[in-house]
């Protein structure tokens, strides 16, 4: 709107997606061995999947916990150290997010335009490991919890991205000799050693207080 003169006459209001005020850290032990993926598979799945094998390489005994929220599945091909969970219903996935070390989510293919991933994970005291793109600085906020989208990392999905997952095994380990997935192995293994980020809810989105901005709003 300011671009074309027009910014004056349109009022704009940032009134973000909620999240439920009962999501917060508890006593739950965290598995340093233990990743988590929960969203739909077109979300940049089969590269996290890439991602991760590089990164089991490094650290043996990670695992990956795999699940969507029951919208679009995708064929679930065995990977070493990678459980597929399939649709779980919101109370599990969130038990399985309290107990991870991160919740991996290497996604640039499809950016969130919000990221409801990131902010329940913040809010149930589990950081995030992404890409800045889409509304994930915005929401994540934590630069230790963001990567760059590299141009060698658009330029290697653009290859295989449309090749089944099974296909992508020898490109993936050609691109992990080039250093593609490095900075993951860098963020994940100083995390695994101790450094994993603190986080919590964030007032932005708590469902109390986008509850009372919507009201005050539409009251005028």
């Amino acid at each position: 709107m300011r671009s074309i003169g027009l910014a004056g006459a349109v009022t704009a209001h940032t009134i973000y997606n909620p999240v439920d005020d009962a999501l917060r850290p508890d006593d739950t032990a965290v598995d340093p061995e233990k990743l988590v993926f929960f969203s739909s598979p077109n979300k940049g799945l089969n590269f996290a999947l890439d991602a991760f094998a590089e990164l089991r390489r490094a650290l043996p005994r990670l695992r990956l916990l795999v699940g969507n929220p029951g919208y679009k599945s995708a064929p679930a091909a065995p990977r070493a150290g990678v459980e597929f969970l399939g649709a779980l219903p919101q109370a599990r996935m969130h038990a399985q997010v309290r107990s991870a070390l991160c919740t991996f989510f290497p996604n640039f293919v499809i950016p969130e335009t919000f990221g409801l991933v990131f902010a329940e994970s913040h809010a149930l005291g589990t950081p995030v490991l992404t890409y800045a793109c889409g509304a994930a600085a915005e929401i994540v906020g934590d630069p230790e919890q963001l990567l760059p989208v590299s141009r060698a990392a658009r330029c290697y999905e653009s290859v295989v991205g449309n090749l089944p997952a099974r296909w992508r095994w020898g490109p993936a380990r050609l691109a992990a000799a080039a250093g593609l997935f490095d900075a993951h192995v860098e963020r994940i293994r100083s995390w695994h050693g101790g450094s994993r980020p603190q986080t919590g809810p964030d007032a932005r989105f708590r469902l109390s207080g986008v509850r009372e901005r919507w009201l005050q709003l539409l009251s005028g």
